[in-house]
């Protein structure tokens, strides 16, 4: 379990780079036919999934919170920079249940882990 929570510690730095630069670049880039939305929902849950993942002993609200938390300090910065883009109350929300989405995934994936890979007793 420890070689994957390492593994994923280093997704996760690239998923943190790879968000932060998505969601602050200006909106010329983004694809017209992307749902946003469901690119927050997506992006934030395999954000708190590699979060909960890599840190295997953080409880369930600290994973919620820390992944929203980001997600509401890109918003705020989103309504900041003058990129053509601006901070969304709906954004946030999406990034929220993406979060709680990711999270559970993550505590299930770490219970099936768990179960295969079993300390020698």
């Amino acid at each position: 379990m420890l070689l994957i929570s390492k593994f994923t510690r280093w997704l996760l730095l690239i998923a943190l780079i790879v968000i932060g630069i998505g969601s602050l670049i200006p909106s010329s880039g983004i694809p017209a036919n992307a749902s946003d939305k469901l690119l927050h929902l997506i992006g934030y849950a395999g954000l708190a999934f590699l979060i909960g993942t890599g840190f295997p002993n953080w409880p369930f609200w600290k994973v919620i919170g820390l992944a929203s938390l980001y997600g509401i300090l890109i918003e705020i910065t989103q309504g900041l920079l003058p990129t053509g883009r601006s901070a969304s109350s709906l954004d946030a929300a999406a990034n929220f249940l993406g979060a709680v989405i990711g999270t559970l995934l993550s505590l299930i994936t770490q219970r099936i882990l768990r179960s295969v890979f079993k300390p020698d007793q």
